[in-house]
């Protein structure tokens, strides 16, 4: 018997929470998306950066983002920030040419989402419309006011090391948190205030939590070793503990705020905090952003810069900037300060010297995108990072043979036309129902996303998991945050049910995407000897999860037969996964299985522990390289695609190389027997009666019948198909949509590589170029060809491709200098 014990984080993932008037607070607020978009719809130049401040782009960035800088008429500058126009400072010659020391300068405040802390620009020129321009405004001091040194200022303390799925109102609302504490647990924090003013004034410190248990909580605050804020509140709610405390408790360094969790059986967690004191005016590395809070004119002294050369922006609206003129700039001690007049009311100002501008962390030349070109016509859709794309093109080939028109998106060229260059998995959605609204008819039937994806949107956990193509998080009563792929192709706010077939393949990298191309290619392009079996699983404590199975079994045709494991019938779980393994190599159409599960494992409740009867383990065992199966998992979480720190149990099918299944639907969410019960009966109805064959357009309409049947929305939203959505089942196959694949075996000795290397499907006339590369101090002996020299050739091609072949190549060590012996030009051949 298995006994699996789970480590602490294996339930990290379940649900998030903070109202929406939390979110707003604490800076949640979402980057504009390209509902409408005024930018200039040509090639420009992509900004990204990551702090606050003033930034400067010259001619010289210009150049290096592979742009002619002599080409630009300054007058013509436009940045964009979102769907608006900035104002921009233009600092060159009026020879009417950008040149190389020519440069544009600019404020940007940051951006600070769930998402993304990567702010993005966009500056274009040659346009019929001239650029704006930063405004004059007058700092001069006039008349007698107060002199101000310091003023008002909110410093956010936080840390996201956790987060809880199961927080209310999530995913809206800040579900990543510093801590969570279980009481009596005492935690202490450590934080520094800049610049602190030397005022016997208040200052006001609120500390932002979040409730987990139900019941009462009572937290003692102590701020530097004195008691602060001792209070009492109830529920799985957001609160926060605002107290008073003297601008003298506050220290510039090092300040200690210790949180005792009180009440015994009370869970909450630490959000963050925040302290609202007086600040001096004094810059940073020359540099200050600060807000003046009077209503009435003050003259404002700002201190401790290195260089005269002080500028002061007020950026009050970052569209709208204006430079202060008239600033009083004098020398104190070894330092300047710079004074400048405060006409009145709530504004924000920026005061640089010209060392202190930043630099933008990327500048890239982007040529247009024409995803939102209506012309555009596409049966298939393929989303994925670019350098991906030359790994999935045998896919989009077989999908070309088979009649479809293909249309390949960049996951950036989505962001930039559709989320204006922001990371948002909005994005995605609002891409695919442009194409199904504004392109050509008929509207695409498919959609493939392609590489992995992280629930870590920010990278907390620090794993570097990516977000190739990234996950939306949907919510779910019973669990929270629950990873839907469904809702990118729910174009219709008020209703969950999908208008096209989308479905997700994982992979780190190109190497292993191709992995899952050449699987899903193989099993199309083979004829199928394993059609007429399922294999119907079901787990051990519940007759009901047989009495499906035996139900599914009624809905086969006379010609298809069932292989029934049942769990409960076993002595030893063992017998039950080897037997498994044994009917999965032996050839099953569909493995459907009824019973628990986790993320990774089948048998074992979401909760963790106890008895499983599949793990990623026992995919990895399999040997059925021709006779993949189709995962039907009927349970709970295999399909939770985004975890951080390893795959779910649907993407280990689909992932293991030359094994597993070709494609998996399971749910990322918690499931009910009654919704299972009607999707898994849609699924065996739509094919072994209606014919249907294609996996997306099985498995869509599987869920829009359950859902039409009373299954709840959760139907659509959880159940998640790993795959192709385009893949056609090893059944009812058209002949007219058959392809032929031919398999080129690659292989390397010692010394150098071959690429690619290992199968590589080639279809019916193609071909197929290999290179091959020795390593250093090497040189190509010889690449054989069917057993056949070809002679020392670094690249050969297969051209007009109808049977299978095989390539290797030798390696020697290089002589005295002497080269890559043999020859190392390109020989060409075409075999029959």
């Amino acid at each position: 018997m298995k006994i699996y014990t789970p480590p602490t984080i294996v339930r990290y993932f379940l649900r998030l929470t903070l109202t929406a008037l939390f979110a707003v607070s604490f800076g949640l607020t979402q980057p504009a998306r390209a509902a409408t978009d005024s930018r200039p719809q040509k090639g420009g130049i992509k900004i990204e950066l990551s702090q606050k401040g003033v930034y400067r782009i010259t001619g010289s960035d210009v150049s290096a983002a592979g742009v002619n800088p002599a080409s630009i008429d300054p007058a013509s500058l436009r940045l964009f920030h979102g769907n608006s126009e900035i104002r921009i400072t233009v600092a060159s010659a009026v020879d009417g040419v950008f040149d190389p020391t020519d440069a544009i300068t600019f404020y940007a405040p940051g951006i600070d989402t769930r998402y993304t802390g990567t702010d993005v620009y966009w500056l274009y020129w040659g346009t019929a419309v001239s650029g704006r321009r930063t405004l004059p405004a007058n700092g001069a001091i006039t008349g007698d006011s107060p002199l101000i040194s310091a003023s008002g200022e909110t410093l956010d303390v936080e840390e996201n090391h956790t987060l809880w799925s199961d927080t209310p109102d999530a995913p809206d609302a800040d579900y990543w948190f510093w801590e969570k504490l279980s009481a009596p647990q005492t935690t202490r924090l450590t934080f520094d205030v800049p610049s602190p003013a030397n005022s016997s004034g208040d200052a006001v410190l609120s500390v932002y939590f979040q409730g987990r248990s139900g019941g009462s909580h009572h937290t003692v605050i102590t701020l530097n070793d004195r008691v602060i804020g001792d209070e009492i509140w109830t529920g799985a709610l957001a609160h926060f503990q605002t107290m008073a405390i003297s601008q003298t408790d506050l220290k510039a360094a090092s300040n200690q705020l210790t949180i005792d969790s009180g009440t015994a059986g009370s869970v909450i967690y630490l959000n963050r905090i925040e302290i609202d004191y007086l600040k001096n005016l004094t810059a940073k590395s020359n540099a200050l952003i600060f807000g003046i809070h009077q209503s009435e004119k003050v003259q404002v002294s700002l201190s401790n810069f290195s260089r005269e050369n002080i500028s002061v922006l007020d950026v009050t609206d970052p569209v709208n900037v204006s430079l202060l003129s008239g600033i009083n700039v004098q020398t104190i001690n070894s330092t300047f300060k710079a004074t400048f007049q405060h006409t009145g009311g709530e504004k924000t100002y920026a005061a640089f010297t010209a060392d202190a501008v930043k630099t933008p962390d990327r500048i890239t030349y982007k040529k247009p995108v024409d995803l939102k070109n209506p012309a555009n016509r596409s049966d298939y859709i393929l989303i994925s990072d670019e350098t991906f794309m030359p790994a999935l093109e045998k896919l989009c080939e077989l999908r070309r043979r088979q009649g479809m028109q293909v249309k390949t998106a960049a996951m950036e060229d989505v962001y930039d036309a559709f989320s204006f260059g922001f990371f948002d998995p909005a994005a995605v959605q609002a891409f695919l129902k442009h194409a199904s609204e504004n392109w050509q008819p008929p509207a695409p039937q498919y959609v493939l996303l392609a590489g992995d994806s992280n629930l870590d949107y920010r990278n907390y956990f620090e794993t570097k998991k990516q977000n190739i193509v990234p996950v939306y998080l949907n919510h779910t009563q019973e669990l929270g945050l629950t990873p839907s792929d469904n809702w990118f192709v729910s174009f219709d706010e008020n209703s969950p049910v999908p208008g096209m077939n989308i479905g997700r393949i994982p992979g780190a990298d190109t190497e292993e995407v191709a992995a899952i191309v050449n699987k899903i290619i193989r099993y199309e392009t083979t004829e199928a000897d394993f059609s007429n079996r399922v294999l119907l699983v079901a787990d051990d404590d519940d007759t009901a999860f047989e009495d499906l199975n035996d139900l599914l079994a009624s809905h086969l045709p006379f010609d298809i037969f069932a292989d029934k494991i049942y769990a409960r019938l076993y002595a030893d779980l063992d017998e039950v996964t080897t037997n498994i393994k044994a009917s999965i190599d032996g050839g099953e159409l569909i493995t459907n299985f009824v019973g628990h599960g986790d993320v990774t494992r089948w048998g074992a409740e979401p909760a963790g522990g106890g008895d499983f009867i599949i793990a990623p383990e026992d995919v990895k065992d399999l040997t059925n390289k021709d006779r993949l199966t189709f995962i039907v998992a009927l349970n709970c979480l295999n399909g939770y695609f985004s975890q951080s720190f390893n795959y779910s149990l649907a993407e280990e099918w689909v992932m293991a190389p030359d094994k597993g299944a070709v494609a998996c639907i399971a749910p990322s969410g918690l499931s009910h027997s009654q919704e299972h019960e009607l999707f898994s009966t849609a699924v065996f109805e739509n094919i072994f009666q209606k014919k249907e064959n294609r996996l997306g357009d099985i498995c869509t309409q599987s869920k829009i019948d359950a859902y039409y049947s009373g299954a709840s929305d959760k139907v659509l939203i959880s159940l998640n198909l790993i795959g192709d959505p385009a893949t056609r089942l090893a059944v009812y196959r058209n002949s007219a949509d058959q392809v032929t694949a031919h398999w080129i075996t690659a292989s390397a000795g010692s010394g150098g590589k071959i690429s690619p290397s290992g199968e590589t499907p080639a279809f019916d006339g193609s071909s197929q170029t290999f290179t091959i590369t020795p390593a250093d101090g090497y040189a190509v002996a010889d690449v054989s060809v069917d057993g056949a020299s070809q002679g020392a050739v670094t690249a050969y091609t297969f051209n007009a491709i109808n049977k299978n072949h095989t390539i290797s190549a030798a390696f020697k060590v290089k002589s005295g200098g002497g080269g890559g012996g043999g020859g190392g030009g390109c020989f060409i051949s075409t075999l029959q």
